[in-house]
């Protein structure tokens, strides 16, 4: 083997001694400059990508049962504002209160609570969907589905009304169940307990971001096989 004339051997052939490329300053004061636009990328920009503001042209808005009130009065405000004809409620049961509660799941709690906001019951449906141990957005999704198919209503388009850095996930999750034959638009509930434009001085706005950034890379490669079968 021919012998490499930057490399040297010592210790009667057991160690080899050779050149190697390393950063200079220069590279290092480079790679830290570049790490540090990254992360501030990252913090100005992961917040609009994981809720984001995308709606369609229709007369329908779908509304997550689960929104906190406060979300629930930005989804009156957002139902008013740009004159939607009909509102469907998705959700599964209750997490918590269902023995004390009038309300057994959240569309029917969502449902509830815009009427008390001012929407007439006549532009309300409730879709509820069954009891699940995960992919609960997932199983919304199909139940709301199954329900266009089953009473035969011929719209081809809505907008999905979630809460913050969620709906990004919402939107994948209601566009596989869908099969991605319908235009999904998507409106984002703004938070109130942190800002937006600066969530990472907050501890509920880190643990939501990070939780959801997870939730919707696991959402993005985790194949659904039981799409359709509700």
């Amino acid at each position: 083997m021919k012998k490499n004339k930057n490399q040297k051997t010592l210790l009667l052939g057991l160690v080899n001694k050779k050149e190697r490329l390393g950063l200079s300053w220069k590279g290092w004061i480079s790679g830290v400059l570049i790490s540090i636009g990254f992360f501030v990328f990252f913090l100005k920009n992961i917040y609009p990508f994981l809720a984001p503001l995308n709606r369609v042209e229709s007369t329908i808005l779908v509304v997550e049962g689960w929104l906190l009130d406060e979300g629930m009065k930005q989804a009156v405000t957002e139902f008013k504002l740009h004159k939607y004809e009909h509102i469907y409620v998705t959700g599964g049961p209750l997490d918590i209160g269902n023995f004390l509660s009038d309300y057994k799941n959240y569309a029917d709690l969502g449902a509830a609570t815009l009427k008390r906001l001012g929407i007439e019951s006549k532009e309300i449906t409730v879709v509820p969907g069954p009891t699940t141990a995960k992919d609960r957005t997932f199983t919304s999704a199909l139940a709301l589905k199954k329900y266009f198919e089953d009473h035969k209503i011929d719209i081809k388009s809505f907008n999905l009304f979630s809460s913050g850095p969620h709906s990004k996930r919402s939107q994948l999750l209601f566009d596989l169940a869908f099969e991605n034959t319908f235009k999904i638009g998507i409106v984002a509930a703004k938070p109130f307990y942190f800002d937006p434009q600066s969530w990472w001085i907050s501890s509920s706005g880190v643990r939501t971001l990070i939780d959801e950034l997870i939730a919707y890379t696991y959402a993005l490669f985790f194949k659904y096989t039981h799409l359709g079968t509700l």
